[in-house]
């Protein structure tokens, strides 16, 4: 399993993450795992769905796994403040 090393504005640190695409029937998600492949808890980070290529952010995203979080717990876009 690759790791994506993220470097969040602001932070001297850099963090890596872990992440995969798992078949869910309808829809596909984006999540992240730690570093043996396992789900986190509430690491939904996005959903791609199947039928209509639409893509969701996953809400109350835990905040220890470290990426920005918007009020809702949903993984910050770039465009966003």
């Amino acid at each position: 399993m690759s790791a994506l090393e993220v470097k969040i504005y602001g932070e001297e640190e850099t963090k890596t993450f872990h992440l995969a695409l798992r078949d869910r029937g309808s829809y596909i998600v984006l999540e992240a795992v730690d570093e043996n492949g396992l789900h986190m808890c509430a690491g939904d980070l996005l959903y791609i769905r199947k039928d209509s290529g639409k893509i969701e952010r996953c809400g109350s995203v835990h905040e220890n796994i470290g990426l920005p979080l918007d009020e809702y717990g949903r993984v910050k876009f770039d465009a966003e403040n």
